[in-house]
């Protein structure tokens, strides 16, 4: 079954990075919850399908440290899913990669160029991202009680982490990772994890259909799932926070030790209030092992925009876009 969704993009270079920065700070207070996605060059080493969330780490730092990110796609939505105008989406473009030196895997880039990416063009009209950074983090990240949604948003957070410090290499250690995205991001939900815990979808899995390798259109895309989910399941919950598909354990153990150091810091002058978040860092952690299970695979791959499937529902009615039939911009044909 093929569906098509009009998006309204704008598209960010050098030039306009200032103008329409401030144009989303500004719209940042009334639609706060902020849909991601990255494009990027491929994967220099992969990994293996059951890596410990340790090794897949070393592998994502390996990759992102030794390639540049190509585009950052975003797109804004309310509490209720309204956008401040139907379909818009924004795609920045980055100067970062340069298609005839940087480091890539080459079917990526193929795959990007049939998409309709320009590399060329990136190069020369892009943003350039050590003059942007701090223009970037704090009008798009930092200051806003904005809520921030994924889609197997490992690699997404870590090319945006690069971005964000100036293209620093990431931390050493998945700890620190997780430490320095809970300070850029805050409240972070990972689609991916967060199915785990849907009734109704066959053990969490997703179908995955590309339909587009254009980060703008898909961030979109993810935020209109976000939606559809937030209909249907309590999704919006602590447990969920933070915590990445393929590194979901070592994400609550950080979680609870944190939790456990707070308590601890609050021990001393608000005994009741201490014991009472070591409570909750206990049930959290329980709550959030059950949620994520068993990984079926730590391999990442490129989000796109994507059909999440419910292998589980009667009659093979696959696609969650199905439940989005208001929208006039959906074109389903059988």
């Amino acid at each position: 079954m093929d569906r098509s969704i009009k998006a309204s993009t704008t598209d960010v270079w050098m030039s306009n990075v200032v103008e329409q920065s401030l144009v989303i700070e500004d719209l940042l207070r009334y639609f706060p919850i902020v849909a991601i996605d990255t494009e990027f060059p491929g994967f220099l080493r992969d990994t293996p399908r059951h890596a410990s969330d340790e090794q897949h780490y070393a592998d994502v730092k390996h990759n992102v440290d030794g390639t540049s990110i190509i585009q950052f796609g975003l797109a804004l939505f309310d509490a209720s899913g309204n956008q401040p105008w139907p379909g818009c989406c924004w795609q920045f473009n980055f100067a970062d990669f340069d298609p005839d030196l940087s480091a890539s895997s080459p079917n990526s880039i193929r795959l990007l160029q049939e998409s309709g990416h320009d590399l060329h063009k990136n190069r020369r009209n892009g943003i350039k991202s050590t003059q942007c950074y701090s223009l970037l983090r704090h009008k798009l990240f930092r200051g806003h009680n904005a809520k921030y949604i994924t889609f197997h948003g490992l690699y997404d957070v870590a090319y945006l982490m690069k971005v964000l410090t100036a293209g620093r290499p990431l931390p050493d250690t998945l700890p620190e990772f997780l430490f320095e995205a809970g300070n850029i991001f805050g409240e972070l939900y990972d689609l991916k994890h967060v199915a785990r815990s849907c009734p109704g979808l066959l053990g969490g899995e997703l179908g995955l259909t590309k339909l587009a390798r254009l980060a703008g259109f898909d961030s979109m895309v993810i935020g209109l799932v976000f939606t559809e989910m937030k209909k249907r399941w309590e999704i919006e919950k602590a447990q969920f926070v933070m915590v990445l598909y393929g590194v979901e354990k070592a994400c609550v153990e950080f979680k609870i030790k944190a939790s456990i150091e707070r308590a601890q810091r609050l021990s001393n002058d608000h005994p009741a209030a201490a014991a009472a978040a070591v409570v909750f860092g206990g049930r959290q952690l329980q709550l959030s092992c059950v949620a994520a299970g068993e990984r079926s695979s730590v391999q990442p791959s490129a989000t796109g925009a994507v059909l999440l499937s419910f292998l589980a529902l009667p009659n093979a009615v696959h696609a969650l876009f199905r439940l989005i039939h208001p929208l006039e911009d959906f074109k389903f044909r059988a």
